[in-house]
């Protein structure tokens, strides 16, 4: 090897990061957007017209000037309509490339929460190499969870989970002894973070207080009283600058009364999990452990015998081997299960978390960052599931599953557990490495079978690229695929850009037809204005008195016409009436829709 080669040799090595993680983080996503990319996973996810581009409707009013809760209806806050906007400046297919953002956005929500574990619940590796396994493995595998089992688009949820991981994971510096500047900065971007989170979806609320509560009381414990200011101001600023916005636009009561719609709280967020815990396959088991444990503590408190101890860690043993095959079996069977089936494992994975966590906290001694983060865990996978229509933790069961394994894994090696057949520490790791690799194979064929209100993609034959080329290559089945092209057809033929409308569903027809929608809602279900019929009523009133519109109304349900053309009753829909009232039917002898215009 010549001088200048050992130079280059040289010099690349001092390019090269001082850790090399990123470089295997880099290579591993990489992987996965190739593999993507040639299995066409995207496109083989299917389309329904429904809620699918509701945010990037949002997003197309707001680029066309329209103001949030005065020129339209919505019950969340709108700082997803504004990140996702970002799409319309890219020169790629608008609806593909709001799938691969939301890829993006799993990958991240996994990288950040597995750094967090890791950096929290640190174990000893007998190699470096091992760790690194480890970590990668966990994270494809945290990684595959969130993200196959539910809808691949733009949403409110998975939008507020990244923010709230982020921001966690960033306020965690709150923990050191001594807080450096770029600590503070951390801390004031991990409280912006949050409050991030919920200005996309408001029930993300709750944890954001506890955020800022958790760390007012840290800083103030430790008399930085500047520092605690500085972090406070830095960290509303998103909150400010919304109201700002509101003040602006004189619709702060508006908001108010738009925000105050729905009040699910209880219904979602209390009797769904008591029924589901109640209905859970597991509950004698989750019964037994919550027994056992305040057993032990309170014999422990009593009675400090060598026998107790012994007998605790052999049940501990148990307890944890059981519980990590289940999780692993959970992880499987759901990618052959439906919708119902989901929900309820989802629940499931919670309860076994939320217990497991219950165990520890009482039982031993955790450092207050390990307490914060397990239940920091717990509680945002409740959140996350407060919702009306995806009424369970659906959206983190790759958070659950990798923090059950993890928390299990850790627990075991610290208080050394023994089990009747022993796994060494590499042999371990390359069977949970293979584990990942065949449920990564799973993910796959799963989501070509099971699709968000779409056919498997065997049964995918026509590509909505071919009516609306923003759809990119997508692909859906025959019913749908004519159903859209009598959209187009008629969209085409009545010369209708910014004066036509869809309803009940079809949300991203008009971002993907770059057609202004006149009416205030894109996805006008009642559960999206709910507490706002009257003002619904008043604003279709204004715009139907006053302009001339073409509207097409659905003859059959589309959330179900992958399956079955279901006629749909016209009486869940107070609203059209006024439209039946206010405007002339057109008979175009259409399948699919009946059509009016105003009057």
């Amino acid at each position: 090897m010549d001088i200048k080669s050992i130079n280059f040799v040289q010099n690349f090595k001092k390019m090269m990061p001082k850790n090399r993680f990123y470089l295997y983080i880099s290579f591993l996503f990489i992987s996965i957007l190739i593999i993507f990319q040639s299995i066409n996973y995207v496109e083989n996810e299917g389309f329904n017209p429904s809620d699918d581009g509701v945010i990037i409707a949002q997003s197309y009013r707001l680029l066309n000037g329209e103001i949030p809760h005065k020129d339209f209806i919505s019950i969340r806050p709108v700082v997803s309509a504004y990140l996702h906007a970002i799409y319309f400046n890219l020169p790629f297919p608008l609806e593909a490339t709001a799938r691969w953002f939301v890829i993006l956005e799993f990958f991240a929500i996994s990288l950040f929460w597995i750094f967090v574990l890791f950096s929290t619940f640190k174990l000893k590796y007998k190699q470096k190499y091992n760790y690194e396994i480890t970590f990668l493995s966990l994270l494809l595998f945290a990684f595959i969870l969130n993200l196959s089992f539910y809808n691949l688009f733009p949403c409110t949820t998975i939008d507020a989970i990244l923010f709230s991981v982020l921001g966690f994971s960033l306020i965690l510096s709150i923990f050191k002894e001594y807080l450096a500047n770029k600590d503070i900065v951390k801390i004031s971007f991990g409280l912006l973070f949050f409050s991030i989170a919920s200005l996309t979806r408001q029930n993300f609320a709750l944890i954001t207080i506890i955020a800022f509560a958790f760390t007012g009381f840290q800083l103030f414990r430790k008399k930085s009283y500047k520092i605690l200011i500085i972090c406070f101001l830095i960290g509303l600023l998103p909150f400010l600058l919304y109201l700002i916005l509101l003040i602006k636009n004189d619709t702060l009561t508006l908001f108010l009364n738009q925000m105050n719609g729905r009040t699910e709280l209880f219904q979602t967020g209390v009797l769904a999990y008591a029924k589901s815990f109640i209905n859970s396959g597991l509950l004698i088991l989750n019964i037994a452990l919550i027994g056992a444990v305040i057993y032990y503590k309170y014999r422990r408190q009593k009675n400090k015998t060598a026998n107790l101890i012994e007998l605790f860690k052999k049940i501990m043993a148990s307890v944890v081997l059981l519980y990590s095959i289940l999780t692993l079996f959970f992880s499987v069977i759901i990618f052959f299960s439906g919708i119902t089936e989901l929900f309820s494992y989802s629940f499931d994975m919670f309860w076994i978390l939320a217990i497991f966590v219950f165990a520890v906290l009482l039982l031993f001694s955790l450092t207050l960052k390990q307490k914060t983060v397990l239940l920091f865990a717990v509680f945002l996978s409740w959140t996350s599931s407060i919702s009306l229509g995806d009424n369970a933790p659906v959206f983190v069961i790759g958070i659950l599953a990798s923090t059950i394994l993890y928390l299990l894994f850790t627990l075991a090696y610290l208080t050394k557990l023994r089990f009747k057949y022993p796994i060494k520490e590499q042999k371990g790791i390359i069977v949970f490495s293979v584990f990942v690799l065949i449920v990564f194979i799973l993910s796959i064929f799963a989501q070509r079978k099971h699709n968000y209100r779409d056919l498997s993609a065997s049964e995918l034959k026509c590509n909505i690229g071919e009516i609306i080329p923003a759809f990119g290559n997508i692909k859906t089945n025959p019913v749908t695929f004519e159903y859209l092209k009598e959209i187009k057809f008629l969209y085409d033929s009545l010369n209708a850009k910014d004066k036509f409308v869809v309803v009940p569903n079809n949300a991203a027809i008009y971002p993907l037809l770059k057609s202004k929608n006149p009416f205030p809602l894109d996805w006008p279900q009642p559960a999206e204005y709910v507490g706002n019929e009257n003002y619904l009523k008043d604003k279709l009133k204004e715009i139907i008195g006053n302009s001339e519109i073409y509207i097409l109304i659905d003859k059959y349900n589309s959330k179900l016409m992958s399956e079955k053309l279901e006629l749909i009753d016209y009486n869940q829909y107070d609203y059209f009436n006024l439209i039946f009232e206010n405007s002339e039917e057109i008979y175009l002898n259409s399948k699919y829709f009946r059509a009016f215009r105003t009057k």
